[in-house]
């Protein structure tokens, strides 16, 4: 995957020049680019947007340069010569190892404006040394990102496939089934469980395909 090129840092460099860090800024599911070019911002363009900078993470080295990431408040607005752009509408116009970073930086972003108060005692949580993680300091609590497994399954009757589209769907876009696994579940006992709820079929033969954050 293009996302392994990149090497993840937990503190940024100590010798890292605003100028050099680009930064993936998500006000809810959209994100900061330029207008014209759709080039992602360096922290000196946010600066503009008044940042807490304790929610700025590092997200680590990717092609020599590094990057980082946060999530703004919903009230934010982009600086001149910026616009926020909700993610899917980058799919077809964005190359795919910027993706790839923004998917992982979404995630981290998220988990960092989520777990700002330990979940058990509402102390403020601090980052951890050596790892991704916030630990809380008086009552011990660590908070990892949250990982969502799901799985994907495309269901083939000789040379056809089933499609299905979602009841509730805006759009009349079909793709194959899928669904998150449950606590306890196997990947396999996802994939059976999930094509019963969703369209009453019993599926056997079942073969790995691959796998992708």
């Amino acid at each position: 995957m293009i996302a392994s090129k990149l090497t993840p840092l937990y503190s940024a460099p100590a010798d890292f020049a605003k100028a050099d860090a680009t930064a993936f800024v998500f006000r809810g599911n959209e994100l900061l680019v330029g207008e014209m070019d759709g080039r992602l911002p360096d922290l000196r363009a946010c600066a503009e947007l008044s940042l807490d900078e304790t929610l700025i993470q590092p997200l680590g080295l990717f092609a020599a340069r590094y990057y980082c990431c946060v999530a703004a408040s919903t009230e934010t607005q982009a600086p001149a010569g910026y616009h926020f752009v909700k993610l899917r509408a980058l799919l077809a116009t964005t190359p795919d190892d910027v993706l790839s970073l923004a998917g992982r930086a979404f995630q981290i972003a998220e988990w960092a404006r989520t777990h700002r108060f330990c979940g058990v005692c509402a102390t403020p949580m601090i980052a951890a040394t050596g790892e991704r993680s916030f630990r809380c300091p008086a009552c011990g609590m660590i908070a990892y990102p949250r990982i969502s497994p799901a799985m994907m399954v495309l269901i083939k009757r000789g040379d056809e496939a089933l499609l299905a589209r979602h009841a509730a769907s805006t759009t009349n876009m079909f793709s194959a089934l899928a669904g998150f696994v449950e606590a306890g579940e196997a990947i396999e006992e996802t994939v059976h469980r999930e094509v019963m709820e969703e369209v009453g079929l019993q599926v056997h033969g079942l073969q790995y395909f691959g796998s992708q954050p």
